[in-house]
């Protein structure tokens, strides 16, 4: 199962360079620094409506097997939720993100409450079609890594940014960090 990252086709021209509001009221913030700051990002709703429409036409035609927003917690988050529901681990690459955001921090990456952001689960040979229908309706899609294993794991450059087992992950979500 590839895994793929629907998002709107206009955000790269936007997020050039390092931009403070991707983290802005983030649960990030809130969790790691005890701060409730800054604006959250804003909503472009016709950006919105064609990643959500892209989403919701692509599971009625079964392009999709999984799907999440990334809206509470960031992309690290969504993706951790998805592989403890389904008991299964993935790999993901965020170079791809980097090219798309230069300057931006892997932190950032990782945990920007950005909109109109959804990570779907792919089958391999549906992935040519699903970038056409994203595509057509105004949003894109960019394949960002594969589910497999017992671990998730994001990399960055060859280097690993985060590498933990999935049961691990669980008892932090279902207990708390503390």
């Amino acid at each position: 199962l590839v895994i793929g990252l629907l998002s709107a086709e206009g955000r790269r021209q936007k997020a050039e360079g390092a931009d403070p509001s991707l983290l802005g009221a983030s649960q990030y913030v809130e969790t790691c620094f005890g701060l409730k700051v800054g604006m959250p990002p804003t909503v472009d709703f016709d950006e919105e409506k064609a990643v959500q429409s892209a989403c919701r036409e692509a599971i009625r035609d079964g392009l999709v097997d999984v799907a999440h927003d990334c809206s509470d917690g960031g992309l690290a988050v969504a993706l951790a939720e998805m592989c403890i529901a389904g008991s299964v681990g993935a790999q993901v690459n965020l170079d791809e993100l980097h090219r798309e955001h230069p300057h931006i921090r892997s932190d950032v990456l990782l945990f920007s409450e950005e909109p109109s952001r959804i990570i779907v689960g792919i089958p391999q040979d549906k992935l040519e079609q699903l970038e056409g229908k994203a595509a057509s309706l105004g949003a894109r899609l960019i394949a960002i890594g594969k589910a497999s294993g017992e671990r998730v794991g994001f990399f960055r450059e060859d280097s690993i940014v985060v590498d933990l087992p999935i049961a691990e992950i669980d008892g932090a979500w279902r207990n708390g960090l503390g």
